[in-house]
Parts: structure tokens; sequence; C-alpha cells
């Protein structure tokens, strides 16, 4: 879900919006117990080089760390680097140490830093006081060791007192001498506790990792609001209708004294902050900038930018000028602005949590301004509007269509060849009783036909149960019913409150992955414990969903407590903090035990899985755009006929360039057949459709993914509650689902996860049970490539089509999509088709109500889009805009569509959203509509708007951007015109019957 946080945006403006005549309230006075007790002292950071180790070493100290300590890209939190320490010696330890500051007797001082245990434990981070002559005063003392037991990034803090006779402290990270251990350190700062503030906090602020001076980057004229910092309370913020939610405290504090802390626990209102109105300019852009982090809770506070008329009518903008606050517990810059609207006289922001969000958010730094319109150019060199002409620019990439469009290459998508016709090869008919359990029946037989290469395994007509999952492992196993309305399954797996269940483990049993199961209603913490020692932890986060389980590794545990049967205990604790429990005697090994464990990504009632196998090679050169070849650090490995994933980073630098601010997720990924090797040098099965460049640290890697996989003709219903995928297919290649009736899907239908050449063809999904966000009723592909979806008919689903995660050259076509948005949800999704779908959301249940969508790039959980995704002779009927590019989105191609939009426009550009080609659409607007087009943003270049029809439109185009090119467009009276009929119906036919594979 994007940064509306899983609710439809429009219903935000629900809430009480505080009114335009309302005054705006203004603190006259501080309370003067205030003023007595205004600070004299605050934390003074001390500029500690090079904290992030983005200079290697440079500034540290490694004398006597016997080489343990590196910088290296694995090791890194943000940045391009972190610090790796790897100690294998069980007799001497690592030891580095930062630059040496002067230190007062009786002064307190704090380090801290991110860091995380890899593998053991035994380290920890010491703050060193040292005399006049360099000696070491507090050996062994005042130091923090890293939790063993917190899995990922860890907050680490050491504060002391200096004793009696310093005059330096710094900073060492030291692992301990008999510790064997691998850990990871990013992000320190070091500071002198109550120190003297001579420096005013606010006007210069504390260094801080990722930070910056808060104004001096900021290209516009900021307005005269002394309090954007909360230093002076209250004073100029509006809390009329608050509740008493939003209030400035220490807490909150990013620099200085004080910040602003939202705290709403209250399920049925939300909070409210505004800030003092400033005049504005039509057409102008106005931008606000702050700092934010959410402290607790679930999320689901948005900073909104209002406008006003002359006479205070507050002007409404749909969908709302608002991004949502950060999700993330550390600091986040946010800066977002929009336009001044037609009649606009002032402006302001209003912060407000939504009324059934319960949240715990702070902002600080927050700056208003005027911005200077100087983003008028491409954020890069554009790669993806091409010409026929232009043959020295086509790459194999490249088809010129009928109409002299340059396309992406669709042909490869869906099972090659086509889904076969295959004979049955095992007939369950007679093993299997109607109204039992088949589960282990259907694992079990499924498993010896893969062994035996596999085949068809029938399941007669009748009503079946499931009631646990079904995973399959081995290639070209198909699972066929006797039809939909004929095989029918249910799957009715549950965990029963005050209970917690061990995955595929009975006790004595040696293991690669233990997985625990729990009742996912409210649901807060999964531990895992071996022997009553902590090896596992998930905690509830904004995106916890309805999580029921948690995996943990070996390594985890043997780590913890080393070989031999162990009591490993499974804990679920809950909201109200009861706590469920259960117990296994397990045997842990040294090393992984062989064949290795196969799990699918995400778990469903049936489940097809593949692997990954071998580490990560490096590009030695730069893979680009057409390329039909890879030339890597060391091709060894590799033979003809192999599998790689190939993927590019998300690097600092990459992050820069296209303005995301998430910190997770896959965004530049695809999947080949190795088809020859030379030297360093392999020939792949395709052409690459985006950049793979070295300095992001692109590499490689085999991967060993299930084939010719399939399920067809019957039916399953989940009737739990339950976080389960119907069926996944994980890591598979050449794997299908055909005439699949799903009903109430637990999480997603049938869903491709790191697969290619899947394809789901005729198939139904009717409605989910669990549609709370956090990844859950979509219908589509997630980090997936050259897929198809043909025929596919939907119901109530959240977001249906939908690409998730880097996807590319994936097809949906004939498809039917009602009650739901279409979406590129997340992560640089790129070169994708839909084509002769209708899709009618209703802005219900977790659908948006645009027709279609693609995520933000401030939109911290989910990232921008990618370029040139095309969208061709599709029928789209929205409540509200039929279309939104959120940002940084490069040369898409809507082209022959039918927009009927209820409310709004039926396009909207945004953010350096440039080189569009808009071309043959109707737009249908039955209550009237300011233009079809709209082009919110001067970034919005080269955009060419050509040969559309408009129905009740006063404009084809409006907005601040201009179209690079208007022709041939017509407005016209209202009518419910038909959909556009272009001479070729289907670009994927064409393609495929024009430039056929060989």
């Amino acid at each position: 879900m994007p940064h509306f946080r899983g609710r439809l945006p429009g219903k935000m403006f629900q809430a009480r919006i505080v009114g335009p005549e309302a005054p705006v309230k203004t603190w006259r006075l501080l309370p003067i117990l205030a003023l007595l007790l205004a600070p004299l002292f605050a934390d003074t950071s001390l500029p500690l080089p090079n904290p992030g180790f983005e200079s290697g070493l440079s500034g540290w100290d490694n004398a006597g760390d016997n080489g343990m300590s590196l910088a290296s890209p694995s090791a890194k939190e943000s940045g391009a680097v972190g610090l790796r320490v790897t100690d294998a010696s069980d007799r001497s330890g690592s030891s580095l140490t930062s630059a040496k500051f002067p230190a007062k007797p009786g002064a307190t001082y704090r380090a801290r830093c991110r860091a995380r245990i890899v593998s053991g434990s035994g380290i920890a981070v010491y703050l060193f006081y040292l005399d006049a002559a360099g000696k070491l005063l507090n050996s062994g003392k005042n130091l923090k060791e890293l939790s063993s037991s917190t899995p990922g990034w860890q907050d680490v803090e050491c504060a002391a007192t200096a004793p009696a006779g310093s005059a330096s402290v710094a900073v060492n990270i030291h692992s301990y001498g008999k510790a064997i251990v691998t850990a990871d350190f990013d992000s320190f700062s070091l500071v002198e506790v109550g120190g003297p503030a001579l420096v005013p906090s606010k006007t210069a602020p504390a260094p801080q990792a990722g930070f910056g001076p808060l104004r001096s980057d900021i290209k516009g004229r900021p307005f005269d609001f002394s309090n954007g910092d909360f230093e002076k309370d209250m004073e100029g913020w509006d809390v009329e209708g608050d509740g008493d939610m939003s209030k400035a405290v220490p807490e909150a504090a990013r620099a200085g004294r004080l910040g602003l802390r939202i705290t709403d626990d209250n399920p049925k209102g939300g909070s409210s902050i505004a800030s003092p109105k400033f005049p504005v300019t039509p057409g102008k852009e106005y931008r606000v900038r702050c700092y934010s982090r959410m402290v607790g809770g679930g999320g689901g506070i948005g900073l909104y930018v209002q406008f006003f008329e002359e006479n205070g009518k507050p002007i409404e903008q749909n969908p709302p000028d608002m991004m949502g606050l950060p999700s993330g517990k550390d600091w986040k810059k946010v800066d977002y602005g929009t336009y001044a609207p037609e009649k606009a006289a002032t402006w302001r922001i209003w912060i407000h949590s939504y009324n059934s969000a319960k949240v715990t958010q702070d902002v600080d730094d927050l700056v208003l301004y005027e911005g200077d319109g100087s983003q008028t150019e491409r954020p890069w060199a554009p790669q993806y509007r091409l010409r026929p002409e232009e043959k020295a620019r086509l790459t194999a990439a490249d088809l010129v269509g009928p109409d002299g469009i340059v396309y992406p290459d669709f042909r490869r998508a869906g099972v090659p060849g086509g889904i076969p016709e295959l004979p049955v090869k095992v007939d369950l008919t007679g093993k299997i009783k109607p109204g039992s359990d088949i589960s282990a029946v259907l694992e079990r037989e499924a498993d010896a036909l893969g062994r035996s290469g596999g085949g068809v395994l029938f399941i007669p007509a009748g009503n079946y149960r499931l009631e646990s999952d079904v995973l399959i492992t081995n290639h070209h196993v198909v699972l066929r019913g006797a039809g939909t309305n004929k095989t029918r399954l249910r799957y009715t797996y549950a965990v029963p409150h005050g209970t917690v269940k061990f995955y595929r483990l009975k006790p004595g049993d040696s293991f690669n992955i233990v997985e625990i199961h729990a009742n996912p209603l409210d649901l807060k913490n999964l531990i895992l414990e071996a022997d009553g020692k902590e090896v596992g932890r998930k905690n509830w986060q904004v995106h916890w969903g309805n999580t029921y389980s948690m995996r943990v590794g070996r390594s985890a545990i043997f780590d913890k407590v080393g070989a031999g049967r162990h009591t490993i205990t499974g804990k679920a604790v809950y909201a109200n903090g009861e706590v469920a429990s259960a117990s296994i005697e397990l045997n842990v090994a040294s090393a992984p035990i062989e064949p290795p464990t196969i799990l699918p990504s995400q778990s469903g009632a049936i489940s097809f899985a593949g692997a990954i196998d071998g580490a990560k090679i490096l590009l030695a050169k730069d893979g680009a755009r057409g390329d039909l070849s890879l030339t890597l650090a060391d091709a060894s490995s590799f033979r003809p006929g192999d599998r790689l994933e190939l993927e590019a980073p998300a690097t600092p630098r990459w992050n820069d360039l296209i303005k995301n601010v998430c910190a997770w997720g896959r965004y530049r990924v695809n999947q080949y057949e190795v088809l020859s090797v030379s030297g360093n040098t392999v020939q792949l099965s395709q052409a690459l459709r985006l950049e793979f460049p070295v300095v992001d640290g692109a590499y490689v890697r085999k991967i060993l993914p299930l084939e010719g996989g399939g399920i067809e003709d019957l039916s399953i219903e989940q009737t739990e509650n339950l976080w389960i995928n119907t069926v996944s297919f994980s890591r598979t290649w050449g794997s299908w689902a055909r005439r699949v009736h799903v009903r109430m899907a637990g999480k997603n239908p049938v869903y491709f996860l790191d697969s290619k050449f899947g394809e789901i063809r005729d198939c139904v999904f009717d409605d989910a049970w669990y549609k709370g966000g956090g990844g859950t009723a979509y219908a589509g592909v997630e980090v997936s490539y050259d897929c198809l979806l043909d025929g596919l008919v939907t119901y109530g689903f959240r977001h249906a089509p939908d690409f998730n995660w880097a996807c590319s050259g994936n097809v949906v076509r004939r498809g039917r999509f009602y009650s739901s948005d279409a979406q590129w949800h997340s992560g640089w999704c790129n070169e994708n088709l839909f084509e002769d779908c209708i899709i009618q959301p209703d802005g219900q249940d977790g659908d948006y109500g645009f027709g279609f969508f693609s995520t933000a790039p401030e939109d911290d959980a989910h990232g921008p889009i990618g370029p040139r995704n095309v969208i061709y002779r599709c029928d789209f009927k929205s409540p509200k805009d039929g279309g939104i590019l959120n940002g940084m989105n490069e040369g898409w191609l809507v082209l022959h569509n039918r927009f009927v939009v209820e409310k709004g426009v039926g396009l909207s550009l945004r953010l350096s959203s440039f080189d569009h080609l808009i071309q043959g659409n109707v737009f249908v607007f039955p209550n009237g509509a300011d233009s079809a087009v709209l082009i919110k943003d001067a970034s919005c270049v080269g955009n060419e708007v050509i040969s559309n029809r408009a129905f009740g439109a006063k404009a084809m185009v409006g907005g601040r951007g201009k179209a690079e090119k208007e022709t041939g467009n017509e407005l016209l009276p209202y009518d419910d015109a038909p959909r556009p009929a272009p001479a070729v119906p289907s670009i994927y036919e064409w393609q495929k019957k024009t430039y056929p594979l060989k």
C-alpha cells in the first residue's frame, strides 16, 4: 500500500478539517515557568570524522585490530558502505578507535550507532577516557554489548561520565578475545551530554547522518514562520479540534529543545494541527520541508497542503495535496510541494492523523517556502522516447509497432510455447474420499510424481479438505481437477488462539529453518528461544498486517546454543499481554543439512517453490539497456542452460537520482537463461530492459527455479482469516494456473513471486478475507518477469491488476477487474503491459478510487515506478481520476483507452513525470472536468498529447506544466462515448505474429 496507509485517500477529508472561519490560535504569552526553565545547556555534538565509514577507515585507528575491521558495502545500513568486523579467532579480538576529543572530568559523553550481529556474539562499543599522557583510564569499562538476540539492525548507545584526570574521549569497537563474531556498524555519533549551547541548535543543527542544514539547500523563498521548529511551544499553530493529541515535548526534538509529538490513541477521532496562513500567487509552487519519524502505533498520518480563496473558503483538491508521514523509527526528511490553483489567495499546511488510525508521530524543523520553479529539465538523460527512424538508438529490447510507435518487447510473456495439454499420469480416483483431508496424499503423490519425471496428478470431482498446506518442490508436477464446479478444495488450516505451532517439524528433527505459527488476531510479537535463550524475534510494525508466522535459520540457533539436542520454544505475545507458547526438542546441526530446505517466499495453501543457489558475483562491466551479454568478475561457475538473477541494489546514488525515500525493497532485477559462456562473459536469452551499473554494485547469482508446475480445473476456498496465499508460485519458471476459481483468499489468490514466464489464464478470484493493507488482496505478480495474466476476472480485491517490486515484461490482457484499482504498486516496475482490460474501482475495501495508480518517490513504503509501462485499449470507470503518474516516470505509452471519470481528471502527471505519449484516448466526464490531462508540475516535460477526445472537459491539458506536443485533440459536449477501436486490437498478439520467436 502506498503513502495513503491503506485507507481511501478521499475519505481522509471526512475527518473534521479546521474551518476557514476558525480563528488561528496564537500563544500571546509563554508560561512564565517555561521561560524560567528554558535550558541553558544542550547536547553538544562532537565532529566525529567519517562516522559512516564512507571513506573507508579514514579517521579511525586500527592498530591492534588484527585486520578484522574493514569498510564494506555488505555492512551498510545507509550510504555506500558500513563497517564489518569479522573475528574468527578465539584468542584475539578486533579493535578500532575513533579520533580523540577533549574531555572534561565529570562531564558525560554518549556514543551512538546502528549495528547488527551477522553471526556469533561478543562485541561491544566502548567509551575510552584517556589522561593527558594518552593512558587509558577505564580499561574494560563503559561499554555496550550488541545483543545477539535482536535480529537485524539495532540502536546501540553507550554513555558514561569522564573520570578524574580525563583529558580526551574516543569511541572504540572491540570484539572479545575469545569471541567468534561477525558484526556490522554504521552511522556513529558522539556528543557531550548537557554541554554548553554556545550556538543555538536550530540555527546550526548538530551534524546528523543524512541531515544537512535546514535551509541552505532550499531552492526558493522561505516564509517567515518563526515556530516551525516548535521551540516556542505551540505558538502560532492552530490546534482547534485536536483533542490535545499534538504537543511540543523534548522527546520529539530532532535538534534543539522541543519538537512536535502527535499521540493519537483514539480509534474514532484524529489529530489536527495547522500552520498560519500565508499569501500565495496562483500558478506558483509551494512546498513544505520537515523531518519526521513514527514512534509507535500503526501509522496513518498525513501532511496536507491546503489553499483558500480570498474570502477564506477552502479550495478542494481531489485527490488532496498530501503525503503520508514516514513510518520508520528513524528521522526522515519530508519535502512535498504542489501548485497554487486558480483563485488561491492563501495557503497553510495541516497535519492530521486519520480518524481510524492509532499512531505516535514526531515532527520537527518545519519550513514552508515558495519554490523557484527551477526544475524544468529531465532528471536524467532520457532513453525511452524512441522513433523508428532512430535506428542507432534502437536496441534488442525494442520493437517498432504497427502505428510507428516503438514498444517494449512483450513476446515472451507467459509459458514458452503456451500451456501444454498433458495427459493424466496419476489418477486419484478411488484413492481419496470426498469430504476427507487430502493434503498429505496430494503432497506425497506430487513428490513421487516429480521424482519420476513429472506429469498430471488428477483429483476427481468432489468436495475435499486441505487441513494443512501442500508444498511441491519438484519440476513438471501439474494438479488437475475435473472442473471448477466439480473439484472443490477447502483450505481449513487454522491456529487456535492460545496456541503456537511448529511448521513441518517433529521432535528430534534436524533442520535448516524453524518456522512457528500463531493466531494473528491482536498479535504483537513472535519470539523463538533455544534453551531459554532468545534466538529470534518479530515485533509488530506498521506493515504487520495479518502476520501469523516467523522463520529463524539454523545458524542463529547454533550460534546461541551450539550443536546437539535443544529445547526450542515458540512464543506469541498479544496486545492484552497474553502469551501463548509451545516447545519442541530438536537437533541443532553444526552445518546446514542436505538437501537444503525449500520453502515458498510467501506461504500458500498450495505452493510451488524453487531455490537460490550460489553466491553473489559482481559485474565487471556495466550492463546497458539492450545488451545480450554480461561481463562478470568471475563466470567460472556458470554453464549453458543455467538460470541467473541479475540485480542492481538501490544505492544512495541511485535513490538520490530518482528521489526514492523508501529504505527497503527490490527495484532493478531480472532473471535470464545463460546461452553460452566465454571467459567471464555470459550470453543471455534476452536483452536487458534497464541499466545495471557497476557503480551500484550490480551482481548476479545462480538460481534453481522450479519449472513446469501447474494447477488447473478446480476451485479452492479458504475458510480462515489467515495471511496465506491460496496458490503461491515462488522462484518458478514456465508455471501456470488455468481455469482455477479462488474464493476468499487469505492474503493473495494465485501469486507469482521471484518467478519468470508464469501464466494465469481464465481464472476467477472472488474476494479476500483480509484487506487491512500490508501487501494483501492483490491480484498480480511480484518481483516477477515476462508473466501473462490472460482472461482473469476478479471481484472485491484491493489492487487488481497489480505489479509489485521490480516487475518487468509482464502482460495483463482481456481481464475484468471489479471493485479494485489497477496498480503499479512499488519498486520501479518497468515495461509492463495492460491491454484490453475492464477496470472498475469503487473506492472501497482499500482501493484508492483511481482507475490506475503509480506509487510516488516520497512514499517511504513503496518508492517510485520505472519507465515505459504501456496501457493499451483498456476501459476504466472510476470515482476519482482516471490515472495518476506520481513522479519520476519516464516514457509511458497511454494509448486508445477510455476513461470514464465521475470526479477528477482523466490523467494526472506530477514530479518529473516526463516523455509520455498520450494518444488516441477517450475521456468521459459525466460531471464535467477542468481538463482531461493535468500536468501538475513544470518538471513534467516532453509529454505528447495527440488525437484524444474529451467529452465534458473544459480543456484538454491543464496545470502548471505544458505539453511538448498537443495536436489533433477534440473537446466535445458530454456523451457516453464508446471505447476506442484501434486498427490493431492487441499489441501483444501483433508482436508475436509479426516478430515470431525462434
